[in-house]
């Protein structure tokens, strides 16, 4: 199996709950194959930093009926040590999803390099604090 570039984001959710109302964009995603939902990780920090987690493949009663249709193409790729990872940065009393994805619009893209004898050299994604820069420099200029 070939697998576009993966990309890992952890969301943290004020308060420990989640609500499911990123659910319906992630479908939205995955029905125009801009995306692959490869991995789910649900975790809980409580008030003593334990945490619990649960893939999503492992939901039950109205979270699996929920969450199923997603969980059906998971390929459990997250690590103890992913979760682990990711739940250090989060503060006591909060929730998170951890999500790997693939981009799987960029597959042909990659493709289309190779045909043309390139290689992609390095990439990465600007980070949230410079976006929320970026946002407000064009907010000022318009």
């Amino acid at each position: 199996m070939t697998l576009g570039p993966l990309e890992f984001d952890v969301i943290q959710f004020h308060g420990d709950r989640f609500t499911g109302e990123i659910l319906p964009e992630l479908e939205a995603l995955r029905a125009q194959k801009i995306i692959r939902l490869v991995d789910l990780v649900f975790v809980r920090k409580d008030a003593d930093g334990g945490v619990s987690a649960m893939e999503a493949t492992d939901l039950t009663g109205r979270d699996a009926e929920k969450y199923g249709s997603i969980a059906k193409e998971m390929l459990g790729l997250l690590a103890s040590e992913d979760i682990e990872q990711a739940a250090q940065d989060l503060p006591p009393n909060s929730a998170a999803a951890i999500v790997l994805f693939e981009h799987t619009w960029r597959m042909g893209l990659r493709d289309a390099i190779g045909r043309a004898g390139g290689s992609l050299v390095t990439q990465g994604l600007v980070g949230p604090d410079v976006m929320e820069e970026v946002a407000a420099d064009l907010a000022a200029t318009r």
